[in-house]
């Protein structure tokens, strides 16, 4: 699948945030080299390099690779709170907020397979496997006509056993066989 030339930038520009974040911080040279390690393998599986079942990326392990930075920022915070209490409460409290409203949106994506699917294929309209995933739970929640449309797309880009079966069946449940 393709990766937008934004979306590589905005995790660039994060990394190099966090970067800097840490060298202004004074972590020193070691931790931060570990810190760095440890991310870059526990990142693989979320990746896909080392797959784990049949995705493009799997979120499930995020809060693996996310460890060693929430103990790296809570390490800045208590240095923060020993240095300037009032502007330590205000930027966690700011951060808190920031965590609170992206986890809420996250969930709205898995509150349901068809809200799951949707937000997988939004993320990447031009997988095929998605879209026929897509096509799947809308069939299965009885919207045969959106789950065609998503089959058709899904077989138009890789004309798969999923997608043509999905396809095929959900013409024949509107009566169009």
């Amino acid at each position: 699948e393709s990766v937008t030339a934004a979306a590589v930038l905005r995790s660039a520009a994060a990394l190099a945030a966090a970067a800097l974040a840490l060298r202004a911080a004074g972590m020193g040279r070691a931790p931060r080299a570990a810190l760095w390690a440890y991310y870059a393998v526990v990142l693989a599986p979320m990746l896909g390099l080392l797959q784990n079942g049949e995705q493009a990326v799997a979120l499930r392990y995020s809060y693996l690779s996310c460890l060693g930075w929430a103990l790296a920022a809570g390490a800045g915070a208590a240095t923060l709170e020993r240095r300037a209490p009032a502007a330590a409460r205000a930027l966690g409290g700011a951060v808190l907020l920031a965590l609170t409203l992206g986890s809420w949106r996250q969930c709205r994506a898995w509150r349901d397979d068809v809200s799951l699917w949707t937000s997988a294929v939004r993320a990447l309209p031009a997988s095929a496997e998605l879209r026929s995933w897509l096509g799947v739970v809308l069939f299965q929640a009885g919207r045969a006509a959106e789950a065609e449309s998503e089959f058709r797309v899904a077989a138009a880009a890789r004309p798969t056993a999923r997608a043509l079966n999905g396809l095929g069946v959900s013409i024949a449940v509107q009566g169009r066989a």
